[in-house]
């Protein structure tokens, strides 16, 4: 007559693999796709042989490339591949001594975790975040304490992970977990393995708001300039922007105004406003408007083009010995003609104002002496001429 033996089936092992996931919830035992865990029997052992069988969710049973029996099939090496399909696990065993008994089939059900689905495990990751582009810091994602282990996608296993980057960011989390096996005799036990989830995050890099700000500029003694801090498309993009400016005023826009600007000690004014989205995301931009006379047009009265790196090109107009400030920068148009001493025509400049190396049209050197220049330039909106002497010191 044969005999029934009761089994019980033991997890012995977990080792786990991050992946993405979408979240589902079961009261079972889990292992991570990618791991292999080793799984043991409680019977006869050393006098029966146990045969194993497991059962995917979709009913098909693993073929024996997926695991490796060890012994007399008292344990189970089974090596869940990232190819399995996603979901619970049907591990059965029998037993069969020596003398020919049998026992009775026993079943434990497991779910395989893979990118799918997971076990969920509170973290404190949320779903999407964000960080400015021209954020200096680097952005923490944290899970959370509590876990024994942590692993990120690029096999970092800190806590907490910095990126300045834009993108999907995965954890896996590792932490104790306890089950109650049933066992053949209907008494529970409490069965202590590990069990892992992932959790994963997006993370979006949030533009801040494009400027307009105009370049430096000049203008004259009774004009007025407004300056506009956004295009059109920004106003759009951009609806509750705030605005801040040096001058303390909080609009768009601000008006400066020449008359103004003739009693500051330099003769300028530098402007900088900061503006902030939504998101606290902030972009700051400078300009320096100058007032700017006639009286500002330098014309040096000689240079000494020999090379030596010292006033060796005859620039109209120079800039401010004292100050440095020039109006060549804020000149579009200017016509400046030299002529020899027999009114020869021997350099001329049209256009943005250039400087000259005292060489005639041909590129050569032209001899120490006194030249007659003729300036037309316009400026602030006035033509203003210039005759004057030029002399070349060699």
């Amino acid at each position: 007559m044969k005999r029934a033996f009761s089994i019980a089936i033991i997890a012995f092992m977990l080792m786990m693999l991050p992946l993405w996931v979408q979240a589902q919830s079961y009261d079972l035992p889990s292992v991570c796709a990618g791991t292999t865990e080793r799984y043991g029997v409680k019977g006869f052992n050393g006098h029966s042989m146990f045969n194993w069988t497991i059962i995917d969710p979709n009913g098909n049973y693993l073929g024996p490339e997926r695991y490796a029996v060890m012994a007399r099939g008292d344990s189970v090496d089974i090596r869940w591949g990232t190819d399995l399909p996603a979901g619970i696990y049907t591990i059965m065993v029998s037993e069969r001594s020596d003398f020919g008994c049998f026992g009775q089939v026993i079943k434990q059900e497991v779910v395989l975790n893979t990118p799918d689905i997971f076990i969920p495990i509170s973290t404190e990751l949320e779903k999407s975040v964000g960080f400015c582009v021209n954020s200096v810091n680097p952005l923490e994602l944290n899970p959370g304490s509590g876990f024994l282990k942590y692993l990120w996608q690029d096999g970092s296993t800190n806590q907490i992970y910095y990126t300045g980057e834009a993108g999907t960011y995965t954890v896996r989390l590792v932490s104790d977990y306890t089950y109650i096996a049933v066992n053949p005799d209907l008494t529970e036990q409490p069965m202590r393995t590990y069990s892992c989830t992932y959790d994963s995050i997006h993370v979006v890099k949030w533009s801040p708001p494009l400027l307009n700000i105009p370049s430096d500029t000049i203008i004259g003694p009774t004009d007025m300039l407004q300056i506009s801090a956004y295009p059109l498309d920004t106003i759009l993009q951009y609806p509750g922007l705030i605005y801040n400016w040096n001058t303390g005023e909080v609009s768009p826009e601000i008006t400066v105004h020449g008359s103004e600007l003739l009693n500051t000690p330099d003769g300028f004014q530098r402007l900088w406003i900061t503006v902030s989205d939504e998101h606290g995301c902030k972009l700051t931009d400078t300009t320096i408007v100058h007032v700017g006379t006639i009286d500002n047009f330098r014309i040096p009265a000689a240079f000494t083009p020999n090379g030596d790196g010292f006033n060796d090109t005859w620039t109209v107009p120079a800039p401010d010995l004292e100050t440095g400030f020039s109006l060549r920068d804020y000149i579009a148009e200017i016509d400046i003609k030299v002529f020899n001493r027999h009114g020869t025509l021997v350099w001329q400049n049209k256009g943005r104002p250039k400087s000259w190396d005292g060489r005639a049209f041909n590129g050569k050197p032209l001899p120490m002496d006194s030249y007659h220049y003729v300036i037309k330039v316009v400026f602030t909106g006035r033509t203003y001429d210039f005759k004057g002497t030029v002399t070349i010191v060699r």
